[in-house]
């Protein structure tokens, strides 16, 4: 009886956003959401970091979001779902290492088309088009990304948003694409 009881209350925590579901990372850092349209095109590079006081200084620092849960990585090429760093998800960075960034994003792409193939979201399909004609050779010059470009490769967190014709919806909030996280981190 306890224990149904237990388990009801924390159900309920998890329903009302209070406590993150299995899978999920509720305290995440992400610094960049990279805006998508229908066809996958970066439209738009919002800043989500906020002044923080840091002692006397005044920083910018990333907002903690819910993301799907990421891995613990040492070395090697292991890509997260949805939100990750630049050399995975835009294949590019500042360390020199441009050979290693394409298989990053190689990485990348391929866990999200295990995932999101097949997903019927408007969301989804403008993620997978992203990583299908994204040019990560071409990532250092695009307009949107230029004039920011060291912070995004710095040690910045991105996380993918869509603008759909009703509005715009980050990725994580997409009930289609948070099944298929869910059922995928289940599995």
């Amino acid at each position: 009886m306890i224990l149904q009881a237990l388990t009801a209350y924390y159900e309920q925590l998890v329903r009302q956003g209070k406590l993150s579901a299995p899978g999920w990372d509720d305290s995440f850092k992400v610094s960049y959401e990279l805006r998508l349209n229908d066809a996958g095109q970066l439209v738009s590079v919002l800043d989500l970091r906020t002044e923080t006081k840091m002692g006397k200084k005044t920083v910018l620092a990333p907002r903690a979001m819910r993301v799907p849960a990421h891995v613990k990585r040492a070395s090697g090429i292991t890509a997260n779902f949805l939100c990750d760093n630049s050399t995975y998800l835009l294949g590019a960075d500042e360390k020199g290492k441009p050979e290693r960034s394409i298989q990053c994003f190689e990485a990348c792409a391929k866990l999200h088309h295990a995932i999101l193939d097949g997903v019927d979201s408007p969301a989804a399909r403008a993620v997978l088009a992203f990583f299908d004609h994204w040019k990560p050779e071409e990532a250092s010059a695009h307009p949107l990304l230029a004039d920011r470009w060291k912070d995004i490769t710095g040690n910045a967190n991105l996380l993918f948003d869509y603008e759909g014709p009703e509005g715009s919806i980050l990725s994580t909030e997409d009930e289609a694409i948070r099944a298929a996280w869910q059922q995928h981190y289940s599995s």
